[in-house]
Protein backbone atom coordinates (compact mmCIF):
# COMPACT_ATOMS: atom_id res chain seq x y z
CA UNK A 1 0.00 0.00 0.00
CA UNK A 2 1.54 3.63 -0.82
CA UNK A 3 1.91 5.49 2.05
CA UNK A 4 2.03 8.72 -0.08
CA UNK A 5 -1.69 8.94 -0.25
CA UNK A 6 -2.04 10.32 3.59
CA UNK A 7 1.39 12.08 3.72
CA UNK A 8 2.66 13.64 -0.03
CA UNK A 9 6.07 14.11 -0.11
CA UNK A 10 7.24 17.80 -1.11
CA UNK A 11 9.64 16.36 -3.40
CA UNK A 12 6.87 15.22 -5.78
CA UNK A 13 6.63 16.62 -9.85
CA UNK A 14 2.73 17.04 -9.22
CA UNK A 15 1.74 20.14 -7.14
CA UNK A 16 -1.63 18.28 -6.32
CA UNK A 17 0.46 15.97 -4.18
CA UNK A 18 1.80 18.59 -2.21
CA UNK A 19 -1.50 18.83 -0.24
CA UNK A 20 -3.49 16.71 2.43
CA UNK A 21 -5.95 15.41 -0.20
CA UNK A 22 -8.13 13.04 1.67
CA UNK A 23 -10.62 11.12 -0.79
CA UNK A 24 -13.13 9.59 0.64
CA UNK A 25 -16.89 11.49 1.97
CA UNK A 26 -16.02 10.32 5.73
CA UNK A 27 -13.06 9.44 8.27
CA UNK A 28 -13.89 5.90 7.76
CA UNK A 29 -13.06 6.48 3.86
CA UNK A 30 -9.33 7.07 5.07
CA UNK A 31 -6.62 4.23 4.54
CA UNK A 32 -4.03 3.72 7.22
CA UNK A 33 -1.51 1.98 5.72
CA UNK A 34 -0.70 -1.25 7.19
CA UNK A 35 2.30 -1.84 9.41
CA UNK A 36 4.93 -3.87 8.02
CA UNK A 37 6.57 -6.62 10.19
CA UNK A 38 10.52 -6.36 10.73
CA UNK A 39 10.39 -3.03 10.36
CA UNK A 40 14.70 -1.86 10.91
CA UNK A 41 15.84 0.62 13.30
CA UNK A 42 17.83 2.50 10.92
CA UNK A 43 14.86 3.98 9.42
CA UNK A 44 15.27 6.12 12.85
CA UNK A 45 18.36 8.13 11.37
CA UNK A 46 14.96 10.12 8.99
CA UNK A 47 13.98 11.88 12.06
CA UNK A 48 14.81 15.19 12.13
CA UNK A 49 16.34 14.98 15.92
CA UNK A 50 18.61 12.80 14.72
CA UNK A 51 19.60 14.22 11.76
CA UNK A 52 20.58 17.77 13.41
CA UNK A 53 22.42 15.50 15.78
CA UNK A 54 24.42 13.70 13.23
CA UNK A 55 24.70 17.27 11.40
CA UNK A 56 26.16 18.37 14.52
CA UNK A 57 28.77 15.68 14.98
CA UNK A 58 29.84 15.94 11.30
CA UNK A 59 30.76 19.54 12.22
CA UNK A 60 33.12 18.53 14.88
CA UNK A 61 35.26 16.76 12.26
CA UNK A 62 32.88 12.96 13.95
CA UNK A 63 32.87 10.04 11.59
CA UNK A 64 28.81 9.70 11.64
CA UNK A 65 28.79 6.50 10.17
CA UNK A 66 31.29 5.11 12.94
CA UNK A 67 28.57 6.86 15.69
CA UNK A 68 25.48 5.16 14.44
CA UNK A 69 27.36 1.61 14.17
CA UNK A 70 28.23 2.58 18.04
CA UNK A 71 25.47 3.69 19.47
CA UNK A 72 22.71 2.70 17.13
CA UNK A 73 21.34 -0.73 17.97
CA UNK A 74 20.36 -2.31 14.82
CA UNK A 75 17.36 -4.15 16.05
CA UNK A 76 13.41 -5.17 14.11
CA UNK A 77 11.43 -2.24 14.98
CA UNK A 78 7.60 -4.25 14.25
CA UNK A 79 6.50 -7.65 14.74
CA UNK A 80 3.80 -9.87 13.28
CA UNK A 81 0.15 -7.49 13.46
CA UNK A 82 2.67 -4.24 13.44
CA UNK A 83 3.29 -4.88 17.30
CA UNK A 84 6.37 -3.52 18.97
CA UNK A 85 9.30 -6.43 19.12
CA UNK A 86 10.66 -7.20 22.17
CA UNK A 87 14.18 -5.93 21.79
CA UNK A 88 12.09 -2.67 21.13
CA UNK A 89 10.46 -3.09 24.35
CA UNK A 90 13.59 -3.08 26.64
CA UNK A 91 15.26 -0.56 24.59
CA UNK A 92 12.21 1.79 25.44
CA UNK A 93 11.53 0.77 28.85
CA UNK A 94 15.09 0.78 29.93
CA UNK A 95 17.29 3.21 27.60
CA UNK A 96 16.96 6.11 30.35
CA UNK A 97 18.73 4.64 32.40
CA UNK A 98 21.55 2.28 29.95
CA UNK A 99 24.71 3.82 29.25
CA UNK A 100 25.00 6.14 31.26
CA UNK A 101 28.29 7.83 30.16
CA UNK A 102 29.98 7.53 27.17
CA UNK A 103 33.42 5.34 27.35
CA UNK A 104 36.49 6.98 25.89
CA UNK A 105 36.35 3.76 23.84
CA UNK A 106 33.43 5.19 22.10
CA UNK A 107 34.32 8.26 21.76
CA UNK A 108 37.85 7.63 20.04
CA UNK A 109 36.30 5.51 16.32
CA UNK A 110 34.00 8.32 16.38
CA UNK A 111 36.40 11.08 16.56
CA UNK A 112 39.23 10.16 14.83
CA UNK A 113 41.88 12.95 14.41
CA UNK A 114 39.10 15.58 15.61
CA UNK A 115 40.61 16.90 18.91
CA UNK A 116 42.21 20.42 18.84
CA UNK A 117 45.94 20.48 19.62
CA UNK A 118 46.82 21.85 22.81
CA UNK A 119 43.00 22.06 24.28
CA UNK A 120 42.38 18.16 24.51
CA UNK A 121 40.38 18.29 27.20
CA UNK A 122 38.41 20.81 26.09
CA UNK A 123 37.87 18.85 22.89
CA UNK A 124 37.07 15.63 24.52
CA UNK A 125 34.62 17.39 26.78
CA UNK A 126 32.35 18.99 23.87
CA UNK A 127 32.92 15.33 21.78
CA UNK A 128 31.15 13.85 24.72
CA UNK A 129 28.32 16.07 24.98
CA UNK A 130 28.05 15.57 20.94
CA UNK A 131 28.11 12.47 21.36
CA UNK A 132 25.46 12.51 24.61
CA UNK A 133 23.07 14.32 23.06
CA UNK A 134 23.19 12.04 19.77
CA UNK A 135 22.51 9.24 22.43
CA UNK A 136 19.51 10.45 23.99
CA UNK A 137 17.91 11.23 20.59
CA UNK A 138 18.15 7.58 19.65
CA UNK A 139 17.13 6.35 22.88
CA UNK A 140 13.97 9.31 22.44
CA UNK A 141 13.38 8.02 19.00
CA UNK A 142 12.76 4.33 20.31
CA UNK A 143 10.86 5.60 23.20
CA UNK A 144 8.71 7.19 20.46
CA UNK A 145 7.92 4.75 18.13
CA UNK A 146 7.46 2.07 20.94
CA UNK A 147 4.57 4.07 22.40
CA UNK A 148 3.23 5.03 18.76
CA UNK A 149 3.61 1.66 18.11
CA UNK A 150 1.43 0.43 21.10
CA UNK A 151 -1.26 3.08 19.97
CA UNK A 152 -1.93 2.09 16.62
CA UNK A 153 -2.23 -1.67 17.88
CA UNK A 154 -4.64 -0.46 20.91
CA UNK A 155 -6.81 2.09 18.57
CA UNK A 156 -7.03 -0.78 16.15
CA UNK A 157 -8.46 -3.23 18.42
CA UNK A 158 -10.80 -0.95 19.83
CA UNK A 159 -11.70 0.27 16.50
CA UNK A 160 -13.07 -3.36 15.64
CA UNK A 161 -14.67 -3.43 19.16
CA UNK A 162 -16.79 -0.16 18.50
CA UNK A 163 -17.75 -1.24 14.80
CA UNK A 164 -19.52 -4.48 16.68
CA UNK A 165 -21.25 -1.99 19.07
CA UNK A 166 -22.40 0.36 15.72
CA UNK A 167 -23.50 -3.45 14.11
CA UNK A 168 -25.38 -4.46 17.19
CA UNK A 169 -26.93 -0.98 17.91
CA UNK A 170 -28.00 -1.23 14.17
CA UNK A 171 -29.86 -4.06 14.15
CA UNK A 172 -31.67 -3.42 17.07
CA UNK A 173 -32.87 -0.27 15.53
CA UNK A 174 -33.91 -2.61 12.44
CA UNK A 175 -36.21 -4.84 15.30
CA UNK A 176 -37.65 -1.79 16.84
CA UNK A 177 -38.82 -0.09 14.01
CA UNK A 178 -40.22 -3.53 12.63
CA UNK A 179 -41.89 -4.06 16.25
CA UNK A 180 -43.52 -0.52 15.54
CA UNK A 181 -44.32 -1.29 12.16
CA UNK A 182 -46.42 -4.16 13.45
CA UNK A 183 -47.85 -2.08 16.94
CA UNK A 184 -45.83 -4.28 18.88
CA UNK A 185 -43.54 -1.30 20.30
CA UNK A 186 -44.23 2.70 20.96
CA UNK A 187 -42.58 5.48 19.15
CA UNK A 188 -40.43 5.92 22.11
CA UNK A 189 -38.71 2.21 22.41
CA UNK A 190 -38.19 3.54 18.21
CA UNK A 191 -36.51 6.67 18.97
CA UNK A 192 -34.06 5.11 22.04
CA UNK A 193 -32.92 2.68 19.61
CA UNK A 194 -32.20 5.51 17.17
CA UNK A 195 -30.50 7.67 19.93
CA UNK A 196 -28.23 4.42 20.96
CA UNK A 197 -27.01 3.57 17.02
CA UNK A 198 -26.38 7.85 17.02
CA UNK A 199 -24.03 7.42 19.81
CA UNK A 200 -21.85 3.87 18.79
CA UNK A 201 -21.73 5.71 15.53
CA UNK A 202 -20.59 8.77 17.14
CA UNK A 203 -17.70 7.02 19.27
CA UNK A 204 -16.77 5.18 16.51
CA UNK A 205 -15.93 7.80 14.51
CA UNK A 206 -13.68 9.62 17.67
CA UNK A 207 -11.86 6.07 18.11
CA UNK A 208 -11.07 6.08 13.76
CA UNK A 209 -10.06 9.64 14.19
CA UNK A 210 -7.98 8.54 17.43
CA UNK A 211 -6.51 5.85 15.16
CA UNK A 212 -5.49 8.07 12.20
CA UNK A 213 -3.66 10.39 14.75
CA UNK A 214 -1.90 7.55 16.16
CA UNK A 215 -0.71 6.98 12.41
CA UNK A 216 0.73 10.82 12.12
CA UNK A 217 2.50 9.97 15.31
CA UNK A 218 4.17 6.93 14.30
CA UNK A 219 4.90 8.48 10.46
CA UNK A 220 6.89 11.20 13.30
CA UNK A 221 8.65 8.43 15.20
CA UNK A 222 9.71 7.07 12.49
CA UNK A 223 11.09 10.28 10.35
CA UNK A 224 8.21 8.99 7.44
CA UNK A 225 6.94 6.38 6.07
CA UNK A 226 6.98 2.62 6.50
CA UNK A 227 5.69 1.11 3.20
CA UNK A 228 7.02 0.21 -0.45
CA UNK A 229 9.80 3.00 -1.66
CA UNK A 230 8.95 5.45 1.52
CA UNK A 231 11.41 3.90 3.55
CA UNK A 232 14.17 5.83 1.70
CA UNK A 233 17.46 6.46 4.33
CA UNK A 234 20.13 9.14 4.20
CA UNK A 235 23.50 8.57 4.19
CA UNK A 236 25.64 9.91 6.96
CA UNK A 237 26.82 13.16 6.70
CA UNK A 238 30.67 13.40 5.54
Amino acid sequence: MNYRTLWPQRDSPDVDDWTFDVKGAAIADVTVPAIDPGLPSNLLVRRPDLASAEAQLAGANADVAAARAALLPTITLTGTAGLATTALTSLATGGTTAAIGIAASVLQPIFDGGRLRGEKAVAESKERELVETYRKAILASFDDVEQALAGTTRLGQQEQLQEGVQTSARESLRLAEARYKAGADDLLTVLDAQRTLFAAQDQLAQVQLNRLQAAVSLYKALGGGWSGGDTGLPAPSA
